[in-house]
């Protein structure tokens, strides 16, 4: 996922945003098994992130984490949400 990291870092800041996904969906599809299933976790966040600022996926990692914090969330829930954080904070 290297190089999925290093499109995504500091993307929200980045002037071309269509060029860094379109550069992403390029990686993701020469990608395959498990690497695959989490490139398109990537690619769900290039393209919500693409009208979106530093604030807005400072506050989607607040969300995820304050949701790891609660005891309502099955063991497979904590799993997914910690990919999720993970992958948000490759963003920064």
């Amino acid at each position: 996922m290297s190089a999925l990291d290093e499109l995504a870092a500091g993307f929200t800041k980045h002037s071309d945003k269509a060029g860094v996904v379109a550069k992403a969906k390029k990686v993701a599809a020469e990608l395959t098994g498990e690497e695959k299933s989490k490139a398109e976790l990537y690619l769900k966040f290039f393209d919500a992130f693409v009208g979106k600022d530093e604030e807005y996926l400072t506050a989607q990692i607040a969300r995820l984490e304050r949701m790891l914090d609660g005891t309502s969330l099955s063991p497979a829930k904590q799993d997914e949400f910690t990919v999720r954080v993970n992958v948000l904070k490759s963003f920064q």
